[in-house]
């Protein structure tokens, strides 16, 4: 069991790792401050968009 555990948290890890990759290239791809700031934005509005229900050990948050 602990060796399924284990490579799902790996899995995961690649992922977040992957997407954090992803993050930095468009950033990187800014052609000065106002844009950089413009993507900043977007990409906070898309973490928000996804990141609207978490889970906890006690369920959904906001659930009842």
């Amino acid at each position: 069991m602990k060796i399924i555990a284990q490579f799902f948290k790996d899995l995961l890890a690649s992922i977040v790792q992957t997407e954090q990759q992803r993050r930095e290239a468009y950033l990187a791809k800014s052609a000065d401050i106002h844009d950089l700031e413009y993507r900043m934005r977007e990409l906070d509005k898309e973490e928000s968009h996804y990141n609207w229900v978490t889970f906890s050990r006690h369920g959904p948050k906001g659930s009842m």
